[in-house]
């Protein structure tokens, strides 16, 4: 018996991950530059590969700024999330932000991205914050659905975004 091409394929099961500090891997700094420059560059005119690294290099412990990332484990990076002190369009006065928010395409819709979400809500409101800001172009919906609320628009060189914020940990 032969597969129809319309027969679903196979989905690989998720593998076993942590979330931790991208401060304490830090061997993963340029693997995660590449990624977010891939995914985000178009927002961000006269960035690059190695700028994105720097950034990701100053990144702390329990602290702004600072970078979570999903490990299986035996080390391999599945997805990543930052919280900032500010992510331009949007200043200090909203921070943190939560920015560079990254699943491997192969991963997505499997959990991943809800579970560095809520860790980095939590990480932002354990640090003091009120407020968890950030700014999606094309997936408001997405956040939404995760508890996170409109506020405002901002506009970015390629053209508005919308402006969302949380004060719980999102579900």
């Amino acid at each position: 018996m032969s597969e129809s091409p319309d027969s679903p394929k196979p989905v690989a099961p998720t593998p076993a991950y942590r979330i931790t500090w991208l401060s304490a891997h830090r061997d993963l700094v340029p693997t995660l530059a590449a990624w977010h420059y891939d995914a985000f560059r178009h927002y961000v005119p006269h960035w690059s590969v190695a700028a994105a690294a720097a950034e990701l290099a100053t990144h702390r412990l329990h602290e702004l700024p600072c970078t979570l990332v999903a490990l299986t484990e035996e080390g391999e990076a599945l997805g990543s999330v930052s919280l900032l002190n500010e992510d331009p369009p949007g200043g200090p006065e909203n921070a943190p932000w939560l920015a560079s928010f990254y699943v491997r395409p192969e991963l997505r819709g499997r959990g991943i991205g809800r579970a560095l979400m809520q860790r980095a809500s939590r990480e932002a409101f354990d640090m003091g914050h009120a407020y968890l800001h950030l700014w999606p172009r094309d997936q408001a919906t997405y956040y939404e659905r995760h508890g996170w609320e409109r506020v405002g628009v901002v506009r970015l060189p390629v053209g508005p975004a919308n402006l969302l914020r949380t004060r719980k940990h999102p579900n």
